[in-house]
Parts: structure tokens; C-alpha cells; sequence
């Protein structure tokens, strides 16, 4: 016997001695992945968002008023 066969061996006698899922089971396993991947990926959208939203508001806060004026030495 490999090692395989052991696990897969001491597997079905912890199975067998296990009493049956409840009905529904899976039905409940799979609507909780479900809704943990959907607050996954809404959470990945929102942190998206917050950083392209700095990314763009860096540059508009930094720009600051500009010194236009043409006058320097000219006139002294």
C-alpha cells in the first residue's frame, strides 16, 4: 500500500463512521462561497475605485494657481 491508498483508506473509515449531511447542504455550502466571492469582488471594485479616485484628484490638488504674469524685471 502507498501512501495514497492509506489517506484515501483512513478517509472512508472517518466517512463511514460520520451520520449524513443534513439535505440542503450543499445547496447552503454553495450559496455562502457564492455570496463571500461576490463581497470579494465588490471590495476589489470599491478599493479600484478609491484609488483611481486619487490617482486623479493628486494631480488636480497639487496644480495649485499658477504666476502668469508676463511685468518681471521689465518696467524697474
Amino acid at each position: 500500500m502507498n501512501v495514497d491508498e492509506l489517506v484515501r483508506d483512513a478517509l472512508r473509515d472517518q466517512a463511514d463512521g460520520q451520520s449524513p449531511a443534513a439535505p440542503g447542504f450543499a445547496d447552503r455550502v454553495l450559496a455562502v462561497r457564492r455570496r463571500r466571492r461576490s463581497r470579494r469582488i465588490a471590495s476589489v471594485a470599491a478599493t479600484a475605485a478609491a484609488v483611481i479616485a486619487v490617482a486623479v484628484a493628486v494631480p488636480v490638488l497639487d496644480s495649485g494657481p499658477q504666476d502668469v504674469r508676463p511685468s518681471g524685471g521689465v518696467r524697474q
